[in-house]
């Protein structure tokens, strides 16, 4: 996946990787900013992802001038409707097929202490550059009509990218912007890069020195969840594990050695299953990331991550659940019925990856729970059992009796219904009476 710009001028890149109506687009963004005495460059990750060869359709456009000026005169161009973020110098064109183009106010950021969000100020697109995160991202290509494809790279991004290095851009990086470590293990791992000696020793510096729970919950965890989004995150776990990051949010978080083949094996075992609905992957790497942890230990964990308040309640729930199916190898099948009923899918799956035996009592569970028992509400009805919460608890215990082999025939629902029940008929038939 490495990059050599000798054998590929940009423009030909462009019009090789872009479809025609994106590749218009960035040509008349370019006659805008030549009309408004203003310079528009593409940037970022789809210029990185552009000279690696790899689809990437998310154009983010960097103005030297007013952005939202700008913005403006390209969206009556184009036909588009603008969505402003003044506060920012940001605006965002959203065309009628979807299609969007992400437009900011070329500026330079100031950290006025560590973790803190920075302050801004408009500057030079060169400049702009300076405040991203990594080299690789650091790259820009001039639209300009009388410089239309030209490479801008002042800091080596290919150069490292041709050598597969993920590098910060200054000392200074993780200790600015410690969620800066979450995602140059991300790229690491979904490239196959490395990181440099240098930015390794400042992750663990910045580690040790307890910033990452300077950061707000809401940035800790979008960076966790961006990187289970990940198409594989086992490798980037394991790295954060390894650069002593999971620890620094539990001493005891950590990465099982066999988890990854066994999760990938779950969600290829859930396509085969008569499932409420999918699985949601990430969800399933939370779980199996807190699952090892003792109870107390994980609702830690999960805090210091940074988790919602209604996903870590959803969490503790489902490993709860888990925790019991995965102990549970003998339990009848009206008890994994009433775990199962009470665990997420992503739990279930879970679960299912610890053995054969309990995957097949989850399959079961999932069969079972296809169909119901003979008798409905209006059978009740009819034997004089007034409406109301015993309806619940008679036809659970009605499909309890079925999962355990107990009742068969709707005959059978009606004897263990009667014996097991039968004072709640005699009473309610005292009240009609009365």
């Amino acid at each position: 996946m490495r990059f050599d710009p000798r054998f590929f001028p940009m423009t030909k890149r462009l019009a090789d990787r872009f479809p025609p109506k994106v590749l218009d687009l960035l040509k008349q963004a370019g006659q805008v900013a030549e009309e408004k005495g203003v310079r528009v460059c593409l940037v970022g990750g789809v210029v990185r992802d552009l000279l690696l060869g790899l689809p990437n359709l998310d154009l983010d456009l960097v103005v030297e001038g007013d952005g939202l000026t700008f913005a403006e005169a390209l969206a009556d161009r184009i036909g588009g409707e603008v969505k402003r973020h003044r506060r920012f110098g940001t605006a965002t064109i959203m065309l009628p097929d979807g299609l969007k183009l992400d437009v900011a106010t070329a500026r330079t950021e100031v950290y006025e202490h560590p973790a803190a969000l920075p302050r801004v100020q408009p500057n030079t697109i060169e400049e702009d550059l300076g405040r991203r995160d990594f080299t690789i991202n650091a790259l820009a290509l001039d639209l300009g009509a009388s410089h239309y494809g030209r490479l801008i790279d002042p800091f080596g991004g290919l150069r490292d990218l041709r050598d597969g290095i993920v590098r910060a851009l200054h000392e200074q990086s993780y200790t600015d912007d410690p969620t800066r470590i979450f995602r140059a293990v991300r790229f690491e791992a979904r490239y196959g890069f490395k990181i440099s000696q240098d930015d390794e020793k400042r992750i663990r510096k910045a580690v040790r020195s307890g910033l990452l729970m300077r950061l707000s919950d809401k940035r800790r965890f979008t960076e966790l969840k961006l990187l289970l989004q990940e198409a594989a995150p086992i490798p980037p776990l394991k790295r954060l594990e390894e650069l002593s990051v999971l620890r620094a949010f539990h001493p005891k978080l950590a990465i099982e050695g066999t988890i990854g083949w066994r999760l990938k094996d779950a969600l290829a075992w859930a396509e085969a299953l008569p499932l409420p609905y999918r699985p949601s992957a990430w969800k399933l790497y939370l779980l199996a990331l807190l699952a090892p942890l003792p109870p107390r230990s994980a609702r830690m964990a999960g805090r210091r991550l940074g988790l919602p308040h209604k996903l870590l309640e959803e969490v503790f729930t489902n490993l709860k659940a888990y925790r019991a199916l995965k102990r549970g190898q003998a339990l009848k099948p009206s008890r994994v019925h009433r775990l199962c009923r009470a665990a997420s899918v992503e739990a279930l799956l879970l679960a299912g990856s610890e053995s054969e035996r309990t995957r097949k009592a989850i399959a079961g569970y999932l069969a079972a729970s296809q169909g119901r028992a003979h008798l409905r509400g209006d059978d009740l009805k009819a034997l004089g059992i007034a409406p109301g919460p015993i309806y619940r608890e008679i036809l659970e215990a009605l499909q309890s009796a079925r999962l355990d082999g107990l009742v068969r025939s709707r005959e059978e629902e009606l004897r263990y219904l009667k014996r097991r029940f039968g004072h709640v008929i005699a009473h309610q038939r005292r009240l009609i009476h009365a």
